[in-house]
């Protein structure tokens, strides 16, 4: 069976409620850093903190520099916060653009300190880690809700855009 067909193959088994799946992000205020040396624009950080019946399960910090289209939102989240105590935290990297995000590595993993909690995954530790799915669904709702993020990328595709129109290349 061809990959098309399997699309169009009715499914069995009962669809999970979106509702159920999604958690409690707390949009704190944009941070604006200083001038960028090398041309003078701002960068913005944006804080996340993610939870899901009360407890929190994650903070999200994003960053990006509005006159660098070319470098992606770079991403960092900490998940697993509130699991029992002693557990460790697992840190997830990724880069953000409006097209998608990609995984990327945090650090090698191997801490100096015997005390630190936080776990920095590689990518390949990432795109196998089973906390995963939860991290696509945290950035989901980020592209849905996340009015900064969102007026970003819209500025962002509409930079592109005016770069090639004024190429004299734009398709749209």
């Amino acid at each position: 069976m061809n990959w098309f067909n399997r699309i169009f193959e009715p499914k069995t088994g009962p669809h999970p409620n979106p509702d159920d799946q999604r958690y409690d992000i707390e949009y704190l205020p944009a941070l604006i850093s200083e001038p960028c040396e090398c041309c003078g624009n701002e960068t913005t950080v944006l804080k996340r903190t993610v939870s899901r019946d009360g407890s929190i399960h994650g903070a999200c910090m994003i960053t990006y520099t509005a006159c660098h289209p070319e470098i992606p939102a770079r991403a960092i989240i900490h998940f697993g916060i509130s699991r029992k105590e002693g557990s460790a935290i697992t840190t997830f990297g990724m880069t953000i653009q409006p097209g998608g995000i990609a995984f990327i590595d945090v650090g090698d993993g191997n801490s100096s300190d015997p005390d630190d909690l936080c776990t920095p995954l590689s990518r390949k530790e990432a795109l196998e880690h089973p906390d995963k799915p939860a991290i696509l669904r945290i950035i989901d709702q980020l592209y849905e809700d996340d009015k900064v993020l969102i007026d970003y990328f819209t500025e962002l595709q509409f930079q592109q855009c005016t770069c090639l129109i004024a190429e004299g290349d734009c398709r749209n």
